[in-house]
């Protein structure tokens, strides 16, 4: 079957997605993409595993997380968007069950099945992404010129329900989330309201005259600062929301030195994980070989097929004894997932055992004798 013009545009897009988080945008509070790959006119990712999501833990405690837990948890998912913004990436759906949390707390955003390279300011991008209760208003309204602030409003929405263990706006449809929005913020912009009018799946739709539950009254044990950090990245007006890298700066945070105390203790959290993790070692080895050879690439024909070569790297200098062991058996298990086309998501594998097998990598790289790959 031969692609439409549509879709070799989108694979287009997906490659240079993919090309761009594979190569550039490495960061420790962004899951790392091990491997993609091409077969068959289809991408296979493979990511690190990492012990749970945000979403767990809120399951976990019903009531929601403590003040500190929850503030370094946002505080790492906004270095993690900051990050991506910085790249011209937008992630466009930013939830609970898309950040993990390592063992150590370490956290990682994930899925950037949404994700999209912005080109320049007046890009005209679709309207239907991110999940709904957690999707901003200009979004709702079917606005297509948006940008980084629906990150910021998702990021707002994710801490109310990181502190309270309930979804801030769980609308039912996505009239039904204009309704619990504006009911607690009140009115929309006057370029959106414009927008309602025009949008024929919004036609007849009556809106609330002004807010009847605003959050301070429904939160009332959230702290000053945390009432006005969420109160910002919930503005109605998206260019009135901060930045990612102004809100790494706001009073939320610095008003006790937190940054200053927290970033040593995660630096140290990220140097454990990545001395341990033989996998991620091995990635960064071949992502470093990938950046230097580029210039020797002769085009973005050849993106697909320079990617597609599998060549044993060198090991790692510092292996020794048992742990040279553990490489091979890593390295035996990587061409594994090549020989049988399996598809990676943040936390696992597909297909059967190889899910055991997957998970069972850690253990591997350091009990190699004891498991039975057979």
């Amino acid at each position: 079957m031969s692609h439409t013009g549509f879709e070799v545009k989108m694979e287009m897009l997906n490659a240079r997605l993919y090309e761009l988080l594979f190569l550039k945008v490495r960061h420790e509070n962004l899951v790392n993409l091990i491997e993609f790959f091409r077969r068959k006119r289809r991408l296979y990712l493979v990511f690190e595993y990492v012990d749970h999501t945000v979403l767990d833990e809120l399951e976990a405690v019903e009531s929601g997380l403590d003040a500190d837990t929850a503030r370094s948890h946002i505080f790492q998912v906004i270095r993690g968007v900051a990050f991506c913004h910085e790249n011209q990436i937008i992630h466009r759906d930013v939830k609970p069950e898309n950040v993990l949390v390592s063992q150590l707390g370490v956290v990682k955003l994930c899925d950037f099945g949404f994700a999209r390279i912005l080109e320049g300011p007046n890009e005209s991008c679709t309207d239907y992404v991110a999940t709904r209760w957690y999707r901003a208003p200009e979004l709702l309204v079917g606005d297509t010129k948006y940008g980084r602030e629906v990150d910021i409003w998702a990021i707002g929405c994710l801490l109310a329900e990181i502190l309270s263990g309930e979804p801030l706006f769980p609308g039912e449809s996505d009239i039904d989330q204009l309704f619990h929005i504006i009911q607690t913020l009140g009115e929309l912009s006057s370029s959106h309201q414009n927008l309602v009018s025009k949008n024929p799946m919004l036609s007849g739709l009556r809106m609330p005259n002004a807010a009847t539950t605003p959050l301070s009254e429904t939160f009332p044990k959230w702290s000053d600062k945390t009432m006005l950090f969420i109160s910002e990245c919930l503005d109605l007006t998206p260019g009135k929301r901060p930045s990612a890298e102004q809100l790494l700066k706001h009073d939320y945070f610095l008003h006790d030195s937190f940054p200053e105390t927290f970033l040593p203790q995660l630096r140290k959290k990220v140097q454990q994980e990545f001395n341990s993790n033989l996998l991620i070692q091995f990635s960064n080895t071949r992502k470093s070989s990938g950046q230097n050879d580029k210039k020797q690439k002769k085009g973005k024909n050849d993106f697909y097929e320079s990617h597609s070569q599998r060549v044993a790297p060198k090991p790692i200098q510092h292996l020794t004894g048992s742990s040279i062991d553990c490489f091979y058996i890593y390295f035996e298990f990587y061409h594994f997932l090549q020989r049988h086309l399996l598809l990676g998501t943040g936390y696992s594998l597909y297909e059967g055992s190889s899910l055991y097998r997957f998970k069972m990598i850690k253990k591997v790289l350091k009990y190699p004798k004891t498991i039975n790959w057979n």
